[in-house]
């Protein structure tokens, strides 16, 4: 009896273990895998001449697998990066293999960090891709506040410049000291206590004269079109008129200077204002009875927002 149990084991061959690695769910003939969204079944499989084994996750002392079969499902997955032990055995030896299993999603613990009073310091990058609730939040001079869709905030108080390159939509929203926004929308009230908005552009003269033909004019922003006539130093009873044509409506403006009796003169200035929408077009002319010294015409263009390229003419 001796001799027989010295004979099996001396014929018995050496334990072997290789080729642990991870497959879809139940699919081990497609390729294998490594990594996986959190919670997602999937399958291990390994080669081996051992007898029984054992499948451990790192640091738990408590099996995923106990058995003889070379393969198993793990149906529940994993929730984070997790290196995986498998233990060969054959009675009178053991192997080991490794293999680390990659969460493309892993769910962090804890999921929520709530701090709630002095000051929380994150020298790096804070990532969040849920909800952020926080009374302060303060970026250091060279911190970047990238927001999503949908991003809200109760009140928003910037220091520094801020650019915001889509549209913003405000309730409480506080000014910094250099703001470019593109798109503005204030759904309630926009309070600027003890700063200056700048919201009229420089003005253009597009005609200065006493008479000059029809000119079209295409705005492209909101603004005003302004007639000015200036009777100064003129002859009497020498007039001059602009008109302004603006959709179906004609504003005309006069200027000119009266006399009253042979000892005093009376000047008539014209002056008139027209909102123009953004897109509108809008046409002017300027006429005057003739003479030595007519009154002076100046058509101006004076558009909302900064900016020289707020308008086109022709003619």
């Amino acid at each position: 009896m001796d001799n027989a149990i010295a004979k099996g084991q001396a014929d018995q061959a050496p334990l072997s273990l290789a080729s642990f690695i991870s497959y879809p769910y139940q699919n081990f003939q497609g390729v294998p895998v490594t990594q996986f969204t959190a919670g997602s079944p999937f399958s291990v499989r390994w080669d081996s001449n051992g007898t029984n084994f054992s499948l451990y996750v790192n640091g738990n002392s408590q099996p995923l697998y106990t058995g003889n079969a070379t393969s198993t499902d793990l149906p529940r997955g994993l929730q984070a990066n997790t290196t995986l032990i498998l233990e060969a055995d054959n009675g009178e030896d053991k192997r080991y293999a490794f293999l680390t299993v990659i969460i493309s999603n892993p769910v962090l613990t804890p999921d929520t960090i709530w701090h709630d009073t002095g000051t929380m310091t994150n020298a790096g990058t804070l990532d969040v891709k849920g909800s952020l609730y926080n009374t302060t939040l303060t970026f250091g001079s060279e911190g970047v506040l990238n927001l999503g869709d949908n991003s809200s905030f109760q009140g928003l108080t910037v220091s520094q410049n801020a650019n915001i390159s889509g549209a913003t939509s405000a309730n409480n929203l506080q000014r910094p000291p250099n703001s470019n926004i593109n798109d503005l929308t204030i759904t309630n009230n926009l309070n600027a206590d003890g700063i200056t908005i700048a919201m009229i552009g420089g003005g253009h003269l597009l005609r200065f004269g006493s008479a000059f033909d029809t000119v079209e004019v295409t705005a492209k922003t909101d603004g005003f079109a302004i007639i000015t006539i200036n009777p100064k130093d003129c002859d009497t009873n020498v007039w001059s008129s602009c008109t302004i044509t603006y959709g179906f409506q004609q504003y005309t403006v006069n200027g000119m200077v009266l006399e009253e009796d042979s000892t005093a003169d009376i000047p008539q200035s014209g002056y008139c204002c027209i909102p123009i929408r953004n897109g509108d077009s809008w046409s002017c002319s300027g006429t005057t009875s003739g003479g030595d010294r007519m009154p002076m015409i100046s058509v101006f263009w004076v558009p909302l927002g900064g900016g020289s390229d707020s308008y086109t003419t022709s003619g």
